[in-house]
């Protein structure tokens, strides 16, 4: 993430700055470099658990966040949101069919 973050600084120069989701990707690159030397350090300090735990959880939220960074994408591309809500709304009736799969296995286990 560190070198597309520089590739995109050098190929967009200044207007790279002038836009919000730029600033956000290099926090993200900034937060998940602090991470990495953190976590680097207090392995190789061997440092309590609870703070490799923590550090540890704090990388998962960092995960995380980048993953939500992806879903911007989908308002720019149509088709892909177009799929996307199908697929929300057919969760229900997906859920409700294991359901009842769920209860008939149950009621013939009893049997």
């Amino acid at each position: 993430f560190t070198m597309e973050l520089m590739l995109r600084v050098k190929a967009r120069g200044k207007s790279f700055f002038s836009d919000p989701w730029s600033y956000f990707d290099a926090t993200l690159v900034v937060a998940n470099m602090f991470e990495t030397i953190r976590f680097v350090l207090s392995v190789s300090l061997f440092a309590n658990l609870g703070m490799v735990a923590a550090i540890l959880r704090l990388s998962r939220v960092v995960r995380f966040i980048r993953v939500l960074q992806l879903l911007r994408l989908f308002r720019f591309v149509g088709d892909i949101n177009i799929l996307l809500r199908s697929l929300c709304s057919a969760m229900r009736t997906l859920l409700c069919s294991i359901g009842i799969l769920v209860l008939v296995v149950y009621v013939c286990g009893l049997l």
